[in-house]
């Protein structure tokens, strides 16, 4: 499946990083592979990738920044992932 026929979903999550600086990560709430996967703007390395619910396909961040909560409506499940580590606090 070449990526035109996937369906990505992103969300900018500004952490806080070393040395007083920010780092920018994009999760990316990917369908296919059923993954919530955390990518550094700056390298565009991947930092970690966390499973959730089949047909994951929307993804917000909460307020403070540390719980992302993805819909995978195809699977009628919502799974709560920590920013900061990639584990799955909940499905539901």
């Amino acid at each position: 499946m070449t990526l035109i026929h996937r369906i990505l979903v992103a969300v900018l999550v500004t952490l806080g990083g070393s040395a007083g600086g920010a780092a920018e990560t994009l999760l990316i709430a990917d369908g296919v592979t059923h993954q919530l996967v955390f990518l550094d703007t700056d390298s565009g390395q991947i930092i970690r990738s966390a499973r959730v619910a089949e047909g994951a396909h929307e993804v917000v961040v909460t307020r403070d920044g540390r719980l992302a909560i993805v819909a995978s409506p195809g699977s009628n499940a919502i799974t709560i992932v920590e920013v900061a580590t990639g584990a799955e606090r909940k499905r539901l």
